[in-house]
């Protein structure tokens, strides 16, 4: 009784460790963007004024405006490659994949350069348009190779029937397979719009005025972590991890079954 005892108190201080190092920054960010450093007390004038500057609305707006549409497009372009690949015996298909994974691996700092001529001999530098296609681009990879898998888990079988019943192309994807690869699309989303939210090199490169900046960029251009400004640039931390802490919570059963598909082999 005593070992299974000092078993779950030792798997508890495991786990104990693990959140405080996962939730300790965390905790700690929040702490200082609700401080006051003259006071002392809690105040919420960090979080206020970030609110009332037009330059954050600006880049929060930016942000979700770009992450959201590289995403939609990533996932739509990934869907219909990933289909093609698994269900439409295409030659070479599985080197494809594998071509996919190795173009993912790639580093962004390589193409930044000519990403950079092309963007400014064409007129989009500084626009939202140079932003979205390569995160759009340089996703899509990833993407592809996560719902290839997703796929394969669905039986062939199921289309089969389908198409004995007369249905269409299109109305087997929508109708059938789509309904079984939504917890594979929220997992491939989230980890698509995270990184794109994230993202900082193409921002800082392709932007220069708050027009089309991101949000990581705003808070790059802090002058300094003094004790003026320390409070605004946690505050703008917190205020920038809510969207994606929101979209987790919400998408959270559908990222665990996700996660979890294919795991067990029959």
């Amino acid at each position: 009784m005593r070992s299974r005892f000092n078993e779950i108190k030792g798997r508890a201080f495991y786990i104990f460790l693990l959140v405080a190092w996962c939730a300790g920054p965390l905790i700690l960010l929040l702490f200082y963007s609700l401080s006051d450093i003259n006071s002392g007390y809690i105040d919420f004038k960090n979080y206020i004024a970030l609110l009332h500057d037009e330059n954050f609305r600006a880049v929060m707006l930016n942000s979700l405006i770009v992450s959201t549409v590289s995403t939609f497009l990533s996932l739509s372009l990934a869907t219909i490659s990933a289909y093609a690949i698994t269900r439409k015996n295409i030659r070479f298909g599985q080197t494809a994949l594998f071509l996919f994974l190795a173009i993912s691996m790639f580093p962004s700092i390589a193409t930044l350069s000519p990403l950079y001529l092309i963007f400014r001999e064409v007129g989009l530098r500084d626009t939202l348009i140079s932003l979205i296609i390569p995160y759009t681009v340089f996703s899509l990879p990833i993407a592809i190779w996560m719902l290839s898998g997703y796929f394969k888990q669905i039986p062939k079988e199921l289309e089969l029937s389908a198409k004995m019943d007369g249905c269409s192309g299109f109305t087997i994807f929508w109708k059938i397979l789509f309904p079984l690869l939504k917890s594979g699309l929220a997992t491939t989303a989230i980890l698509v719009f995270v990184t794109n939210w994230n993202e900082f090199i193409y921002a800082v490169a392709f932007t220069t005025t708050n027009f089309s900046r991101t949000l990581p960029i705003y808070i790059s251009k802090f002058p300094t972590a003094t004790d003026n400004v320390i409070g605004q640039l946690t505050a703008s931390s917190v205020i920038g991890a809510i969207p994606l802490i929101l979209i987790i919570l919400f998408f959270q059963k559908r990222i665990v079954a996700g996660l979890t598909s294919g795991a067990v082999k029959e």
